[in-house]
């Protein structure tokens, strides 16, 4: 049992570090800039279909208070599917 305890306080102390920086405040002025990106594939259980998905988002903000923030932002979806078959013989 003692054994556990070394790793699970590194742990926490882990979490707790890389927290910190959401604990920084946004005040009256500061400008926002976000970017995020995704994609998602799914395999079909033949490994002949293919569903790929993705989004790109990006936003701007501006605070006009420490808690009140105008953002816009826009998002451009794209998705794809392969799909590919092979049919069985008929030849006797």
């Amino acid at each position: 049992m003692s054994e556990l305890w070394r790793p699970l306080v590194l742990g926490c102390l882990l979490v707790v570090a890389s927290a910190a920086p959401a604990f920084a405040q946004a005040e009256q002025g500061d400008k926002e800039v976000l970017l995020n990106g995704d994609v998602t594939t799914a395999f079909g259980g033949d490994s002949t279909t293919t569903a790929t998905t993705g989004n790109v988002s990006g936003g701007l903000g501006y605070y006009f208070t420490q808690a009140i923030e105008v953002f816009g932002a826009s998002r451009m979806p794209g998705s794809s599917t392969t799909c590919s078959a092979t049919w069985p013989s008929t030849s006797t």
